[in-house]
């Protein structure tokens, strides 16, 4: 394996590794956030079955926030957050050391530490009071708010409850999914960006598409991982599902390939790739790596 794939490899599998090492300890994070919600909502004042319209109720509610952060913000979970502040340091040591194999002059310009700065703070601050805690609270409010006017039935709302903070086999609780999300498109995205700015700025059009694929896939990436090799004068037409003269499944809404981030361009397609949760990348490479029949179809083409 010649260097410049060994430098790929890493990067996902840093990316890959973080990700699996913060979601560790989320889904029992959700379960006592559960028991918690289930044991408060023991305290309510019931009718029949039926949830009342009572002052006592409404207390209730407003205690949710304050016992969900007590839950979520543990010492613990800030070593969590400290762990995962130091791979945004591997990715860009290690996008340098790719960048330093392909462009023998390259040296990292200085905005990327202020970059770098700020990718970590807005991760953080999802991932904090403002961001998932408040998702997590909101949600669990909202539901027994519903209850309390609408004098839903007791049993319904333990329902409700259990199927927000557990979900499903396939997609997990509300804190579980929301987290996933979170650190995987902040790390991946902060990786993209870094490479995007530096490929632009040594005028690289060549990529190789990188990155494992599981069950759950989309058409879009299946299909990028085995044609392996694109150029940027591609990016439009894959934005619209036409990847290399193969259509995809297309999202009704959005108008591009299922999965895309509804503010995916051309222009940013790199940063963003196929969209949520999509761990793989374009990594640039130079016109000589590219196979002579794919750089000839690709110039007839574009």
């Amino acid at each position: 394996m010649e260097q410049r794939e060994k430098i790929i490899k890493d990067l996902h599998e840093v990316i890959d590794k973080s990700i699996e090492e913060f979601m560790k300890n989320i889904p029992a994070v959700q379960k006592s956030i559960l028991e918690e919600v289930l044991l408060l909502s023991k305290e309510l004042d019931i009718k029949r079955g039926n949830i009342t319209n009572s002052i006592n109720n409404w207390k209730l509610l407003s205690q949710i926030n304050a016992k969900i952060e007590r839950i979520i913000l543990t010492p613990k979970y800030a070593e969590q957050l400290k762990d995962l502040k130091k791979t945004f340091s591997k990715i860009q040591l290690l996008q340098q050391q790719y960048f330093t194999i392909i462009a023998s002059d390259f040296t990292l310009p200085k905005v990327f530490k202020i970059f770098k700065k700020d990718a970590i703070d807005s991760t953080i601050k999802q991932l904090t009071e403002t961001g998932i805690s408040k998702k997590v609270s909101e949600g669990i409010e909202n539901l027994l708010r519903t209850q309390i006017r609408s004098g839903g039935k007791y049993f319904d709302l333990v329902d409700h409850f259990k199927n927000y903070l557990e979900g499903t086999k396939d997609t997990g609780g509300v804190m579980e999914s929301h987290a996933r999300t979170i650190v995987t498109d902040s790390l991946n995205t902060f990786s993209r960006y870094m490479h995007q700015t530096i490929s632009s700025d040594f005028g690289f059009r060549w990529y190789i598409f990188t990155g494992s694929l599981k069950e759950t896939s989309r058409e879009a990436c299946k299909v990028m991982v085995e044609d392996k090799y694109f150029h940027e004068s591609q990016f439009k037409d894959i934005i619209k599902g036409n990847i290399n003269g193969r259509k995809v499944a297309i999202d009704k809404k959005t108008k591009m390939p299922l999965g895309f981030k509804d503010n995916t361009t051309a222009e940013n397609y790199e940063q963003l790739c196929n969209g949520w949760n999509c761990g793989h990348a374009l990594y640039a490479v130079s016109d000589s790596v590219v196979p002579p029949a794919v750089r000839a179809k690709v110039k007839l083409t574009s």
